[in-house]
């Protein structure tokens, strides 16, 4: 036993060093490090005790999570029901040149529905020949996207008057006397709007049933094409008997039996992210 130990005792010497330094090592991290673990672990009972107090009572955090989940399904079913939308070629998807693409949509509704509607002697007076665009050019990428939004809705209200005189009388409108797509507001550093709204605002003036036709379109309810007529003012341009000779000269023969109908029109923006106005204090 003897003759073994002597044989081996300088690896048997070297690896119980090796052992007792592992022990010191070990003795000395634990007594280094030790007191930052028990702190760590005395600041998360902490935070927890505090979360669960911030609670009100009878209020679990589950329950929390579940009207959290309950509310983001409300608000991506409102959405579906209330944001329209628009076709892809009137928004910025993929789009490298938001000036090209904007004149580009621009001369396209003029080369398809404008033209229709002149085939149609439907007159476009100066105010609705450049369809609602600004006279200051649109610079932002929003802007762009605000403009395409209105000019959509444009497209529509044109397709209509094609229609009207297909489906409702021949000479249906007479002509388009003012379109306006109303600028955007400022915007604000740093806030988003939860709702908002693309104004755009068309004069026409048409037989009645034509315009009623029209009018009618606008206001039905299409899944995913959210659009409010805000305002519709119709006036008759007929002359009334007894008016005398003065006010049948500033009336157009040729109006007689026709309406002048004032349209305002709303798409609505929605943004889930964006914050709620708050109301104005009556």
């Amino acid at each position: 036993m003897n003759d073994m130990f002597q044989e081996h005792k300088k690896f048997l010497v070297t690896h119980v060093a090796g052992l007792l330094v592992f022990l010191i090592l070990w003795l000395i991290v634990g007594a280094m490090f030790n007191s930052d673990i028990a702190r760590n672990k005395r600041k998360e009972r902490t935070s927890k005790l505090k979360a669960a107090q911030s609670v009100p009572k009878g209020v679990s955090i589950r329950e929390l999570r579940e009207a959290k989940t309950r509310q983001d399904d409300a608000i991506k079913r409102l959405r579906a029901a209330v944001e329209r939308s628009p076709a892809s070629e009137y928004t910025l998807a993929g789009v490298s040149d938001p000036d090209l693409h904007y004149n580009a949509i621009t001369q396209k509704i003029r080369d398809e529905v404008v033209e229709e509607c002149m085939i149609r002697n439907v007159e476009f007076l100066e105010a609705a020949e450049e369809l609602g665009r600004p006279t200051k050019f649109p610079k932002l990428p929003h802007e762009f996207a605000w403009y395409l939004r209105g000019l959509e809705m444009v497209r529509q209200v044109l397709d209509l008057v094609v229609k009207a005189h297909e489906d409702v009388l021949p000479e249906g409108v007479a002509r388009i006397e003012r379109i306006n797509i109303k600028a955007p507001g400022r915007k604000r550093r740093n806030r988003r709007e939860f709702l908002s709204f693309v104004p755009v605002e068309i004069q026409i003036v048409g037989h009645p049933s034509s315009v009623a036709y029209i009018i009618e379109e606008l206001t039905l309810r299409r899944e995913g094409q959210a659009q409010i007529v805000k305002k519709a003012h119709l006036r008759s341009l007929d002359v009334p008997p007894g008016l005398g000779r003065r006010g049948r000269a500033r009336s157009d023969p040729l109006d007689q039996g026709r309406v002048e109908a004032r349209i305002e029109l709303h798409t609505v923006l929605l943004d889930e992210k964006g914050a709620l106005r708050k109301a104005s204090a009556r």
